[in-house]
């Protein structure tokens, strides 16, 4: 069995939210799950070509690598115990083809999409942790489409994964961006 999650993203005019989950058998009510606002001064990366969505992929990409580092160490909310996913395969789900096929070739030569695969790279490496990303449609992706346009409703607020930018121990991904 692999443990699966979804992420999605949205750009328009200056609004960027990204969102993702942890899909438990249960259902949505039962997953940890994030939602994560981008501005200017947080993800100048994605302005650089005027709009956001211009780097609709990236952006996507980066709602994935996000699931990684936020979900790679899970606490067992029942159990009070810590268990590492890496015991088990990763498999993401996304709306974007493109990111499927670069991650499964890991290989692209489009900036900043290529920042991302690095960091995912080199955190799946340091994780041990294979990750298997396939593309689903858009219309099964619902719940992190909601996340992603800040709609929470869904999921379970205690089981909320904070997202903070600066304590996401990057590892290559800050000095590529710079």
């Amino acid at each position: 069995a692999s443990l699966e999650f979804r992420a999605d993203a949205k750009a328009e005019g200056d609004c960027v939210a990204l969102g993702g989950w942890l899909c438990h058998p249960d259902g949505p009510s039962a997953s940890p799950w994030y939602k994560l606002r981008l501005d200017r001064k947080s993800a100048p990366w994605a302005f650089r070509s005027g709009e956001p969505f211009r780097t609709i992929a990236s952006l996507e990409l980066f709602a994935t690598l996000l699931c990684i580092k936020a979900f790679g160490v899970q606490s067992d909310v029942h159990s009070g115990t810590v268990c590492t996913l890496s015991a088990q395969p990763l498999k993401g789900l996304t709306d974007n083809k493109g990111n499927a096929h670069a991650v499964a070739k890991m290989l692209t030569t489009k900036f900043p999409l290529c920042a991302f695969l690095m960091e995912i790279a080199a955190t799946l490496e340091k994780i041990r942790m294979p990750l298997s990303l396939y593309w689903i449609p858009r219309e099964q992706n619902v719940e992190a489409d909601e996340l992603s346009n800040e709609i929470s409703h869904r999921f379970d607020p205690k089981l909320e994964v904070k997202v903070d930018l600066s304590n996401m121990g990057f590892l290559v991904l800050d000095d590529l961006l710079d």
